[in-house]
């Protein structure tokens, strides 16, 4: 199904993964910017700002990309990231210095978001995931060295029976493949990936595997077509492709590719035919064509972003590419053709 929607695509349009700046190029946020996510219905984006504590909002026009009507929540100390439930109806935070997640519910007319309840975790927690059926948010707690799963309310989007689980050293990010039957966090301290296998009825994770990486690895992602995994590094110029097994779950090594230095965050399209990697010291952003069918990776193209990215998210229609600066505290937004 995911090769004939692909084919479908190329009938619809003929991606060719390139960025344009958009007008405007730049929209202002909080200072010192993190993590992002694009609502599934294509509508809102929100940043979290990291010294400002807050979450912003920003109403995205459908058809431009562009964003605009900025509305800043309060987060807990230095939030870290932030995703939406996939229903939107939740926005869900990791606040890095005081172990929390903070819950909000979203209006799904205006994205506009109200009634912040928190819950603790572990120490110093980053990454987050939430499942694609609502059920399960999991967060990887860096010093804690655990992923707490936490159950979710699919009515109200509340939180409850927080499980830890134990991880690699310094676990920064957290991913699920899209049908649910497994669970990686990528661990800074030890070079390395941790594998689960999850229950897709419970969210309880079990049989834990790990696989060796690069020097410091800081960012995991998966493909739509769940058989690719890409690693991006914090030491190293790389990005490590995995080949996954389907059905178990498990990973290969496949190939290493350039990529420029400090990178914090990569996004595959949903089309799965290009991979974007920033790099917050070459002030850049890297366009990558994917083979769909193998998951490597050609044509480098890299396009200036100053001001230090940091962040990264993508639209659900594979229209615009937003990165966050750290330095600089704002959007470049960027239309994909």
């Amino acid at each position: 199904m995911f090769i004939l929607g692909i084919i479908s695509s190329y009938i619809a349009h003929v991606w060719t993964g390139v960025l344009t700046a958009l007008t405007p190029p730049t929209v202002a946020t909080g200072t010192n910017p993190r993590g992002m996510a694009t609502s599934t219905d294509g509508k809102s984006v929100y940043v979290v700002n990291y010294t400002s504590n807050t979450v912003s909002m920003y109403v995205r026009n459908t058809t431009t990309g562009v964003l605009s009507g900025r509305v800043d929540y309060p987060t807990g100390a230095n939030p870290w990231a932030v995703v939406v439930s996939v229903d939107g109806t939740s926005v869900y935070v990791t606040n890095f210095n005081n172990a929390t997640i903070s819950m909000y519910s979203r209006d799904t007319a205006n994205g506009t978001l109200s009634t912040k309840t928190d819950y603790t975790t572990g120490t110093n927690p980053e990454g987050l995931t939430i499942s694609a059926d609502g059920k399960s948010v999991y967060v990887a707690n860096t010093s804690s060295k655990t992923v707490s799963l936490f159950t979710r309310n699919t009515s109200n989007g509340t939180l409850a029976i927080k499980v830890d689980y134990p991880t690699g050293l310094f676990p920064y990010q957290v991913i699920m493949n899209y049908t649910g039957t497994n669970v990686y966090t990528i661990n800074d301290g030890d070079n390395s990936i941790t594998q689960y296998t999850r229950d897709i009825n419970t969210g309880n994770l079990s049989g834990q595997v790990s696989y060796a990486t690069n020097t410091q690895p800081y960012n995991i992602s998966i493909s739509p077509d769940e058989r690719s995994i890409y690693v991006s590094y914090y030491a190293v110029n790389l990005i490590t492709l995995y080949s996954r097994n389907i059905t178990t779950g498990n990973l290969t090594f496949f190939a290493n590719y350039v990529a420029n230095g400090t990178s914090y965050y990569n996004v595959i399209s949903p089309d799965g035919m290009s991979v974007y990697n920033i790099s917050f010291n070459s002030n850049t952003i890297s366009a990558y064509a994917r083979d769909i069918f193998s998951g490597a990776l050609s044509g480098k193209t890299d396009y200036a972003v100053s001001g230090n990215p940091i962040g990264l998210t993508m639209s659900q229609d594979g229209n615009s590419v937003y990165v966050g600066t750290y330095t600089s505290s704002d959007i470049k937004m960027f239309s994909r053709v």
